[in-house]
């Protein structure tokens, strides 16, 4: 009998202790699990604070971030008394910083007006600095520092003039750009445009001895050949085809 009572003792004692331990593992594995790193079975993707899942399988599903995605929003040709500017306005629909490090023309036609008037000029060295200067190149790379703010907006401008434009003429441009931006060299185009850029020469003084029918004749044939594109066209280029217009009884 005695025997029988101490193996009932022993029991009951190994039991209390397995139920010890059971809850103590039990306890360290919430303890655990409150600290321990996600495992690959959660599919963690990279960028946000998301959580999703039940009591036995808890998730962060972070979203993933865009990368940087510009838009030229609008383009504007601006003529001040200082000069021509492009007026370029862009949107960054992506989540990360676009870092825009280069501009390129394409020039798809192009015409520098002749003048019609022989003129003498007493030059003089230019004292303005043109940002971008033209000249009659089919692609023309320039460079641009700018950062646009992920899911942001910027707007900048670019002062032109044209290195192959005769004095006191301007240089017609049938154009379209593209921006380049950040190190793996993103690109967006614009659409296409007709914009009339000035000639980079300045003069003191100037006299007109005679003027050239035919010379004003060429002007305004070659301006309505280029008007026939299906672009943008500026308020410049679209002035002097009108001058030309109005007065072409006397050269036509």
């Amino acid at each position: 009998m005695e025997t029988e009572i101490i193996v009932a003792i022993i029991g009951a004692i190994g039991a209390v202790v397995a139920s010890v331990i059971t809850v103590i593992v039990r306890k360290k594995g919430k303890e655990i699990s409150k600290t321990a790193p996600l495992s690959n079975s959660m599919n963690v993707i990279e960028g946000s604070q998301n959580v999703v899942g039940d009591n036995n399988n808890v998730q962060f599903v972070l979203n993933q971030k865009e990368e940087a995605l510009l838009q030229i929003v609008d383009t504007e040709f601006v003529t001040e008394d200082d000069g021509f500017f492009i007026d370029i306005k862009l949107r960054n629909s992506g989540d990360r910083i676009a870092y825009l490090k280069e501009i390129e023309f394409n020039i798809h036609d192009i015409y520098a007006m002749i003048n019609p008037q022989f003129t003498n000029y007493q030059l003089i060295t230019p004292t303005a600095t043109y940002d971008i200067i033209l000249n009659g190149e089919k692609k023309q790379k320039f460079s641009l520092s700018q950062a646009i703010a992920a899911n942001g907006v910027d707007r900048f401008r670019i002062k032109v003039a044209s290195s192959i434009a005769e004095t006191k003429m301007v240089t017609v441009y049938y154009f379209s750009f593209v921006l380049h931006y950040n190190e793996d060299d993103k690109t967006t185009e614009s659409q296409k445009y007709i914009a009339v850029f000035p000639s980079t020469s300045e003069w003191a003084a100037c006299y007109v001895s005679h003027t050239s029918m035919e010379i004003a004749k060429a002007n305004y044939l070659e301006l309505l050949r280029i008007s026939k594109y299906d672009c943008i066209k500026s308020d410049a280029f679209l002035g002097l085809l009108k001058s030309y217009e109005e007065s072409k009884n006397d050269f036509m």
